[in-house]
């Protein structure tokens, strides 16, 4: 399968996903997120909501909102300055992380005790088209990518196979596709450059388009993550406890 497929199986199958049914964040998860540390995170980035809003009448969507507490923080911040959304989307396809939102934001019948409205999608799709304040926090980073390699016959994409050694500790191993597939011709105007391997991400794109639509002029959106400038050649990793580990692949090396 393409390592597309295999990051997104194991990031939200409805059946064993890692955020489909557990809390991975926080000093009892696997990693801790920059809202898990310290409230001025979150404070901060409502100080900058305040500053760069006009209009009185808004409402706000957030990309992956986690257990909710950056949103929490930013909501806190902004009340203090007697601005509040009059609704709130949430892109959020967790059941079990849309519960741990719903109890940190005390949600009764889809309101907090402001009154404000809290809508959830599991999609970008059905957000309708308002005037925004949009927040992403570390969304971008956890959606799935198509792996290519350079190879003397040319790029090759990259696909994920079953590992039957019994002396590996992996389950899975990287092997290169023997001839263009289908998705290296689709994207193969963005295989350029000098890099040995080079990783797309088509839904970061996607996602990134479909937001904007739905963003009117006056509508501001505010993206926090991480990485490094330009195209990125091996970025999939795995984190296991916070006093865990962190490896170059999830899989066994090339074959």
């Amino acid at each position: 399968m393409s390592v597309n497929k295999y990051i997104k199986s194991c990031l939200v199958h409805p059946l064993g996903g890692y955020y489909t049914a557990r809390d991975v964040f926080g000093t009892k998860g696997d990693f801790t997120t920059s809202p898990e540390i310290s409230q001025m995170f979150g404070e901060m980035i409502g100080i900058f909501f305040v500053n760069a809003w006009k209009k009185q009448s808004f409402s706000m969507l957030e990309l992956g909102p986690g257990r909710g507490t950056l949103l929490q923080d930013v909501l806190r911040t902004m009340q203090q300055f007697k601005m509040t959304p009059k609704t709130v989307h949430l892109v959020e396809q967790s059941p079990f992380l849309r519960e741990m939102q719903r109890k940190r934001w005390d949600i009764t019948d889809n309101k907090n005790p402001q009154g404000t409205v809290f809508e959830w999608h599991d999609t970008i799709d059905t957000v309708p088209k308002e005037t925004f304040m949009v927040l992403s926090h570390e969304f971008f980073d956890a959606l799935p990518v198509f792996k290519f390699e350079r190879t003397e016959k040319g790029w090759r994409e990259l696909l994920v196979d079953q590992d039957d050694d019994q002396e590996s500790p992996y389950h899975f191993k990287l092997v290169r596709s023997p001839v263009p597939t289908q998705t290296q011709e689709a994207l193969k105007s963005q295989l350029a450059g000098d890099k040995s391997r080079i990783e797309i991400s088509p839904e970061t794109q996607f996602h990134t388009r479909e937001i904007s639509a739905k963003m009117d002029k006056e509508s501001i959106w505010l993206n926090v993550d991480y990485g490094q400038d330009g195209p990125s050649e091996d970025s999939l990793r795995v984190f296991q406890l916070t006093r865990g580990h962190q490896r170059s692949q999830v899989c066994q090396s090339i074959q």
